[in-house]
């Protein structure tokens, strides 16, 4: 169980210590090293385009999505290979 010393002291350090997040970023990649870092970033999550109804074209006449500049086929093949693709 963990004193109230202890608390104290490890919020002096991680919480009132660092000046602002970046310095708690900088803080915690010398502490943790890099590799831990970074592995703590948000994935990537691809989702095909839904249309509910907007009344502008998606895909223009080459069938490039107007938005994501991609073919759907380019955009099934990217789900594929990460492993979120469903039919």
């Amino acid at each position: 169980m963990t004193s109230d010393e202890g608390i104290k002291r490890w919020l002096d350090e991680w919480v009132y210590g660092c000046e602002d997040h970046d310095a708690y970023i900088q803080k915690y990649g010398e502490y943790y090293g890099s590799n831990m870092l970074n592995s703590l970033k948000c994935k990537p999550f691809y989702s095909a385009p839904v249309n509910y109804g907007d009344p502008h074209p998606s895909w223009d006449d080459n069938g490039v999505h107007t938005t994501l500049g991609i073919k759907y086929e380019d955009i099934e093949k990217i789900m594929e290979k990460e492993g979120i693709f469903h039919e």
